[in-house]
Order: C-alpha cells, then structure tokens, then sequence
C-alpha cells in the first residue's frame, strides 16, 4: 500500500495521521481468481487503486485462488488481476458502501499479459459473505432530503424496524445533554440504551445512558449505516441498533459547502389556536419566541500548498465546522 497522510479537522480540533490505511471498519472487497474452466489460479498479482486518492494496495490470490483487501475506505474502485500467460483483468467502478463486504471475482482469459480485459462494475449482487441485517443510508439522501435540526440520525427512521428512541424525539427537539444532537434510535423492540453508535470506527456513545452526544453535521458525513440484527460478534457488547458513521475525507479534488439555516418568528405564521376563541376586547397572546441559526462550513481536499507541497494522491485535509 502507498503510504499516505490523511488530516482531519473539527471545529478548532486538529487530528493528524502518517502512513494511515483506513478507517477500523469491516468495509472489504474480495474475490476469487479462476480460468475459463473454473480452475482456481494462485499467485495472481491483484491491485486495488480508489479512484479519488489513488491509493493502491496490492496483494496475491492463495493457493485456492481468493484474494483480501479489509479495512478499507468507502467509496469507488478500480480492480486489476494479472498473471503471466493469461490478459490481464480490469474491473472499473466498484462502488464499495459502509462495511460492506464486495466480491469482486475475476475469470482470466488465455493471452498476453500486456492485453487487458476492462470490465464495468455490474450491479449489486446478493450479499454471500455475511448475514447481517440493515441498511445503509447513503450521501445524496444525507445531503438532499430535509432534516429539521440537521440530525443525521432522523434519516434511520427509513430503515425498516427502526423508531426514535425518547432521548432524541422525532422533530429533533430532545436529546440529552445537547438538544437536537443526541443520537437514540430503537430497533426491532431494542432501546435505545442497548445500542452502538460508532463514529469512524470509534465508539461515540457516553457511559451512563448510552447514547450519543454529538452529531456531525450533514456536510461533513459520507455515509452511515444501521444494523439491526445478525451482525458480526465485533459488536458482542450491545444488543440493539448498530449505528455507524462515517467522516468525508479528503480527496485529489476539493469539494467544500457553507450554509446558514435560519428559523424566526417573525417569519412564521401565526398558530390558528393560538388565540382561538377569545373573547372580545381581551389581550392577545403574541407569537412564541423562535430564535435558531444554523450555520457552518466544510472543505476537503489535497494539502497543497504552491511551489513548496503538492500533496495529491499523498496528503489530504477534512474541515468540519
């Protein structure tokens, strides 16, 4: 794997990695190298590049002809196989989701090496490699559809089985300590107390009620997913909803947003029963006070900095604020 540095920056948090593979997610592609006849073939070369930094992993298929890549980011893919006396392989735009375990098989043909074979990612096949159950909400829904607060987690109420837990309320309103940013879904009759909620990896959930205390803003996540049920023994210690997130990193391109959203009774109409049958000459109640700006911007892309470091396909930043 090319080494590389990825810096990721929080509000005034500055976090810094060298030589960083991915994220600590299951997220993998793997596969098994064959011939026309279905002979498994070993001691293939296998290069794995992601099309938006271009790292590049290599590995070898083994003697029954499989080959690995764990632990790798999400996002899109370009797939080689080659070995002497068979065309070498490509396929192109494999679009790997939040731990999702893509097979990814190659059927090498009879030639030259120097020949390549490209190969355009089909659609998504059934899952072969594990059982788990839940879904994955993905970047065009975060960004586009309207979420009051901007709490990422309102979107898991689309995945089948899963209700707003009491700490965090359906118009985003609750949640402990901070209202509007609590994470706490319930899935299939689980509480909210028996759920995961993960943030690159990481547990995010504090101790007393298990919940989460903080949500990233909408602009600044890739994707998330929810796991109801069926998943892997790496998430033994809860028995609830699995919520994982994922932080954009950056990327050979820059790509940045800024937003301000602004709710304010002056703006807003008046509510119909709000004075609803007064009688004559009594003094109106006037318009609840509403008063809530939210504003905030995120870039990402290759530390660059003119004629001294060009950090492309290297070094790359992610501000979140």
């Amino acid at each position: 794997m090319r080494p590389f540095t990825s810096v990721l920056v929080v509000g005034s948090l500055l976090l810094a990695c060298a030589s960083a593979p991915a994220q600590t997610t299951s997220t993998e592609i793997l596969g098994t190298v064959t011939d026309a006849s279905g002979a498994v073939i070993p001691n293939v070369k296998v290069t794995l590049v992601r099309v938006a930094t271009g790292e590049r992993r290599q590995t070898t298929t083994n003697a029954s002809g499989d080959y690995t890549f764990p632990l790798i980011e999400i996002g899109e893919y370009t797939a080689t196989a080659e070995v002497q006396g068979f065309k070498t392989q490509e396929q192109k735009g494999i679009t790997v989701q939040l731990q999702q375990k893509a097979r990814i098989d190659f059927q090498m043909v009879v030639g030259a090496a120097t020949e390549t074979v490209e190969v355009a990612a089909t659609a998504t096949s059934l899952k072969t490699d594990e059982s788990s159950i839940g879904q994955v909400v993905d970047n065009k829904r975060i960004v586009e559809l309207p979420l009051n607060g901007r709490n990422v987690a309102t979107l898991a109420v689309l995945i089948p089985g899963v209700q707003f837990g009491v700490r965090m309320g359906a118009d985003g309103a609750a949640g402990f300590p901070i209202p509007g940013n609590g994470v706490a879904i319930s899935a299939n009759g689980q509480r909210e107390l028996n759920q995961q909620v993960t943030l690159d990896g990481i547990i995010a959930t504090e101790p007393r009620i298990n919940t989460s205390t903080f949500s990233p803003s909408i602009d600044a996540l890739e994707e998330f997913k929810v796991q109801t049920g069926s998943y892997s023994a790496e998430y033994g210690g809860n028995s609830g909803a699995i919520v994982q997130m994922v932080v954009k990193s950056g990327t050979n391109q820059f790509h940045g947003t800024g937003f301000e959203f602004l709710r304010h009774d002056k703006l807003a109409a008046k509510n119909y029963f709000l004075n609803f049958q007064q009688p004559p000459g009594a003094r109106l109640a006037p318009k609840p006070t509403l008063r809530r700006n939210q504003f905030g911007a995120f870039l990402s892309g290759p530390v660059y900095f003119p004629k001294i470091y060009n950090g492309k396909d290297r070094t790359f930043l992610s501000f979140n604020y």
